[in-house]
């Protein structure tokens, strides 16, 4: 099945990745919600924010049967017009380069007040815990009452008489595969576990912009 995708140009990601780059380094922290990772225990702790003014609206990276390697995709918000800007892809967790490349923009619908509001995780059943797919819902930023879904990865379809199941455990053992942002917030950026794969993620969140 073909999905749709936010061109990126070549020639600006050198800038990106400068950019993307200094958001990593030197986030700020007093700004942002981290919400726990779930998902293995494999991997090394990492995070991708977005620069300060901008919002998570999607996701891109390479998927089969769980997911190869994700990236925050994020965009700037304009006062002015009260929609995003052109988004941008940030730096990419997991080395893997098996399954497809996949990119999941909130705004396919062509409504382009959208940001990542919470989302749900599912794993692999196996003993490693793999991210599966994510199942996200979009919000908008301006006063309107759009919303929308957003499936990044292969979401496999259940069993006939069986309901879909998603594994009751990640690495704090209690946490639910079910993460949103507090009242007032947006997804801002993600955390991850990953080694060759990603093994677990999370939202970071920021306030919404006033105005």
């Amino acid at each position: 099945m073909k999905h749709s995708r936010q061109p990126v140009h070549r020639s600006t990601l050198p800038l990106l990745l400068l950019l993307f780059g200094i958001a990593m380094m030197s986030p700020d922290l007093g700004q942002a919600t981290d919400l726990p990772v779930y998902g293995g225990l494999g991997g090394n702790p990492l995070r991708g924010d977005c620069p300060k003014g901008w919002y998570l609206v999607g996701l891109a990276g390479r998927t089969g049967e769980w997911v190869d390697s994700i990236a925050p995709v994020c965009a700037p918000w304009l006062r002015g017009s009260q929609t995003f800007g052109t988004p941008s892809i940030g730096q990419s967790f997991g080395t893997s380069m098996g399954g497809q490349e996949l990119q999941k923009i909130c705004n396919e619908s062509g409504v382009n007040k959208l940001a990542i509001q919470s989302w749900r995780i599912s794993v692999l059943r196996s003993d490693n815990h793999y991210v599966q797919y994510v199942q996200a819902h979009c919000t908008s930023l301006a006063p309107s009452a759009s919303t929308q879904g957003l499936v990044f990865g292969l979401k496999p379809l259940p069993k006939p008489g069986e309901d879909e199941i998603l594994s009751p455990l990640g690495p704090f053992g209690t946490q639910p595969p079910d993460q949103a942002c507090p009242d007032g917030e947006v997804a801002v950026g993600i955390r991850v576990r990953a080694g060759r794969f990603v093994d677990a993620i999370g939202l970071i969140c920021g306030p919404v912009p006033v105005g």
